[in-house]
C-alpha cells in the first residue's frame, strides 16, 4: 500500500473556497518569507516568467554529526505549512521520496498569452524527490500555487570527505494569466528512451540489412547462373521489400556499400520489370541516407556544459569541412552499467548528420558495433547522464560507465585517464550548486568560480603536456570556449601549433574571433536594422560614452540571462553615458519586436542576419557564440569582451563611480 501519496482533491475539481483573499495563500506567503530568511541555507532566485518565482536552496554539512539524519528546521516548518494549509486549497498533491510506482514525472504550466503566443514552464520530478503542491483560488480569478521539491543525498568529494546535502526549490506562481496543463505521467527517463528509440540510425537494423542483403545477393547470383528465372524474380521482390521495410537511416558509406551490391546485380540483370524492381530498391535506400555535403557547413552546438562559462552556457556556431569527415569505420564498444539502465546511447561526432544509436542494455551489460566517422570523437552515455568521449579507432573499447575504467587503444586509454581526472573535479560542483527539477543552479558563486578556475587550470596543463596529439585535440575541442585569448594562444603556439586535425577548426575559428575583439582594438562600424525597420550604424553610438555591444539569439534562453542586469545598468548609468546595443541574430523579426516591447527592454535593439560572409557584423567582431558582450569605450576602442553578469556589473560600477 502506498504510504503517503495523497490526492485529496482532484486537480480538475475545485473546492468551494470563498473567492476572496485566500487565508491559505496568505499563510504560505508568510511561511515562504520565513523560509527564505533562514541562515542555514544557500539560495538563489530564478524569475522564470511573469508571476513565477523559483527559489533554489541547498543545505549541506559533513557527515558524522549526531543530528545528520534530521531535516533542517526551516524545511520542516515549510513542509508543515503545506500540510496545515491543505484545507484552504482547491487542489493539492503530496509525494514522498522513493515511493514505488511514481505517478508522474513532470508538472507543466502554460501562459496562453505571451510574447510567443503560448509558453510552457515544466518542472521535472525525479525518482528521488519529495514533492508538495498546493493551489489557492483568490479574488478576481487570481490563482496562487506553491510547490516544494527536495531530495536528500550523500556525496563523497574529490578529497574523500562525505557530505550530506539537501537540494531543493520552492516555487510561487500567482496571477490570472496561467493555467496548469497537466501532471505528465511519463517520467523524463521514459521520454528520453522513447525519443532515442525513434527513427535514428539503429546499429542492429543496419547490420541486419547488410547481412540479409548479402544473403539475397548470393542467392540471386546463383539463380542467374542456373537460369532459374522465377527464383530470380522472387529474390528481386524480397530485395525490394527489404529496402522498403528498413526503418533506420544510412550514412553515405553504408549506402555506398548497399549501392555497390545492388549495382552488381543490375549488371547481370536484363532490362525489364525485374531490373526496375532492383533499381527502385536503390532509390528507396537512397532516400533513407544522410547525404553529407562537400565543403564548409555551419553547425550550432552547445559549449562545454560541465563548468565552462559559469552560468552562461554558450550556443556555438561551428564550421567544419565536411569533405574531411566522410570516411567511416566500424566502432566497437561494450561494457557495464547499472542493472536498471535500459539503454546506452552512442553518438557520432557532432560534425556529421548521423543520429544517436540507441543500444539495448541487458542485466547491466551492453555491446555496440556500428559505422561512425573514423578517427573522430564518439560520445557514449547512459540514462543517468554519465558520458565518456572515445576516439573511433579500430581497437574495441570495453568500459565501465560507472567508473570510467576501460581497456582499448593507447589513445582511448589516455583519453579516458584525462577525462576521469577532469570528472573528479567537476563532481565537486555538487557542493556549490542545486540540482533539482531537471536543472542545475549555482548557490555559491565564490566556491563555483574557484572550482571553474581549478578545472581550467588542470585542462590547460593536461592539454599542454599531452604527448598524444589526437587526445590533446579531442580534449581542447570540448573546452576551448571557456578559455581566454592568452590561454588559447599558449596552446596553439605551443604543442598544437602544427596540428591540422579538423575537430580543432571550431577552436581555431573561436581563437581568431577573440583576436578581433581584444582589448585595445578599435571598434568596427557596421550598418544594421532597428525595430522600426530603419538603418542604423554602430558609429552613431561611439564617442558619446560607453557602449555594451551584446549579441544574442531570441530563442536561446541563456543569451537572455543578463537582460535584468541591463535594465539595472540603464537605470543607474543610462543618463551618465551608457548605451547598450543588443544585436539579435537571425530570428523572426515580428517575434523579436514583440519580445522587446512586451519585456520592456528599453535600450537599443538591432538585427543582423545569421551569416558569415566576411562582411557581416558577426565576422567583424569574430562572434562564434552567444551570449557575447563587447565593451567599447568613448575613444572607440574595445575595453573588454566575454564579460557577463556580476563581472559586467562590477566593471561598470568601477567606470562610472570612480
Amino acid at each position: 500500500m502506498r504510504k503517503l501519496v495523497i490526492m485529496a482533491v482532484s486537480l480538475l475539481v475545485s473546492v468551494a473556497i470563498p473567492a476572496r483573499d485566500n487565508v491559505g495563500a496568505k499563510n504560505m506567503k508568510k511561511e515562504l518569507e520565513h523560509f527564505k530568511a533562514a541562515s542555514e541555507f544557500k539560495s538563489v532566485l530564478s524569475h522564470r516568467g511573469t508571476g513565477l518565482y523559483e527559489w533554489n536552496f541547498k543545505y549541506t554539512y559533513p557527515k558524522g554529526k549526531a543530528d545528520d539524519h534530521k531535516l533542517p528546521a526551516p524545511l520542516v516548518r515549510l513542509e508543515k505549512a503545506f500540510a496545515d494549509n491543505i484545507r484552504y486549497s482547491s487542489s493539492m498533491f503530496v509525494l514522498p521520496q522513493k515511493e514505488a510506482g511514481r505517478p508522474f514525472g513532470k508538472v507543466s504550466f502554460m501562459w496562453p498569452d505571451a510574447a510567443y503566443g503560448r509558453v510552457f514552464f515544466n518542472f521535472r520530478i525525479d525518482d528521488r524527490d519529495n514533492f508538495r503542491y498546493l493551489c489557492f483560488e483568490e479574488s478576481d480569478n487570481r490563482r496562487t500555487s506553491y510547490m516544494l521539491t527536495w531530495h536528500d543525498v550523500e556525496y563523497i568529494d574529490s578529497k574523500g570527505v562525505t557530505w550530506r546535502m539537501i537540494d531543493g526549490n520552492v516555487v510561487e506562481l500567482s496571477g490570472t494569466h496561467w493555467r496548469m496543463v497537466e501532471f505528465i505521467e511519463d517520467s523524463y527517463r521514459d521520454n528520453l528512451n522513447k525519443v532515442a528509440s525513434k527513427g535514428g540510425n539503429q546499429s542492429e537494423e543496419y547490420i541486419n540489412l547488410r547481412e540479409q542483403m548479402a544473403y539475397l545477393n548470393g542467392l540471386y547470383s546463383e539463380y542467374v547462373k542456373d537460369n532459374r528465372q522465377m527464383d530470380c524474380d522472387a529474390v528481386a521482390y524480397f530485395i525490394s521489400k527489404l529496402a522498403a521495410d528498413f526503418k533506420g537511416n544510412l550514412t553515405e558509406t553504408q549506402y555506398k556499400a548497399m549501392d555497390e551490391e545492388l549495382s552488381a546485380l543490375l549488371d547481370i540483370t536484363p532490362s525489364g520489370a525485374r531490373y526496375n524492381i532492383i533499381a527502385n530498391a536503390k532509390t528507396v535506400l537512397n532516400g533513407k541516407t544522410f547525404h553529407i555535403p562537400d565543403g564548409d557547413v555551419l553547425f550550432e552546438s552547445v559549449s562545454n556544459k560541465d563548468l565552462a562559462n559559469r552560468n552562461y552556457v554558450k550556443l556555438m556556431f561551428e564550421t567544419y569541412d565536411m569533405s574531411e569527415l566522410k570516411e567511416y569505420g566500424t566502432f566497437n564498444v561494450s561494457g557495464r552499467t547499472d542493472r536498471d539502465i535500459r539503454r546506452i546511447f552512442v553518438t557520432d561526432s557532432k560534425q556529421t548528420f548521423a543520429d544517436t544509436y540507441a543500444v539495448q542494455v541487458k542485466d547491466g551489460k551492453f555491446s555496440f558495433s556500428g559505422l561512425v566517422s573514423k578517427d573522430n570523437p564518439v560520445t557514449v552515455s547512459d540514462e543517468m547522464g554519465r558520458e565518456w568521449r572515445l576516439m573511433a579507432d579500430s581497437i574495441p573499447v570495453v568500459i565501465d560507465m560507472r567508473t570510467g575504467v576501460m581497456s582499448g587503444s593507447e589513445t582511448n586509454m589516455k583519453l579516458g585517464e584525462c577525462q576521469l581526472r577532469f570528472k573528479n573535479i567537476i563532481a565537486d560542483r555538487q557542493k556549490y550548486t542545486v540540482s533539482v527539477n531537471g536543472s542545475r543552479r549555482i548557490v555559491d558563486n565564490e566556491g563555483y568560480e574557484a572550482l571553474c578556475d581549478s578545472l581550467k587550470r588542470i585542462e590547460i596543463e593536461t592539454i599542454g603536456n599531452c604527448d598524444n596529439a589526437m587526445v590533446a585535440a579531442c580534449l581542447l575541442a570540448d573546452c576551448y570556449s571557456a578559455m581566454s585569448y592568452e590561454e588559447l594562444d599558449g596552446l596553439f603556439n605551443g604543442f598544437l601549433e602544427n596540428d591540422s586535425n579538423e575537430i580543432l577548426r571550431p577552436a581555431r575559428d573561436y581563437f581568431a574571433g577573440l583576436e578581433k575583439r581584444r582589448p585595445g582594438m578599435k571598434y568596427v562600424d557596421a550598418e544594421l536594422e532597428d525595430t522600426a525597420g530603419g538603418k542604423r550604424r554602430l558609429g552613431e553610438f561611439i564617442g558619446k560614452g560607453y557602449v555594451i555591444l551584446n549579441f544574442w539569439k531570441e530563442r536561446w534562453n541563456p543569451s537572455r540571462t543578463d537582460f535584468p542586469i541591463y535594465k539595472k545598468l540603464m537605470n543607474k548609468y543610462g543618463d551618465k553615458g551608457l548605451n547598450i546595443i543588443s544585436v539579435v541574430i537571425g530570428t523572426d523579426k515580428d517575434l523579436w519586436k514583440r519580445y522587446v516591447d512586451k519585456r520592456g527592454l528599453k535600450w537599443t535593439h538591432l538585427y543582423t542576419p545569421f551569416e558569415y560572409d566576411g562582411k557581416s557584423v558577426l565576422d567583424l567582431y569574430g562572434v562564434r557564440c552567444i551570449p557575447e558582450n563587447v565593451l567599447i569605450g568613448p575613444d572607440g576602442r574595445i575595453i573588454a569582451s566575454d564579460i557577463y553578469g556580476s563581472e559586467l556589473e562590477k566593471k561598470m560600477d568601477e567606470i562610472f563611480d570612480r
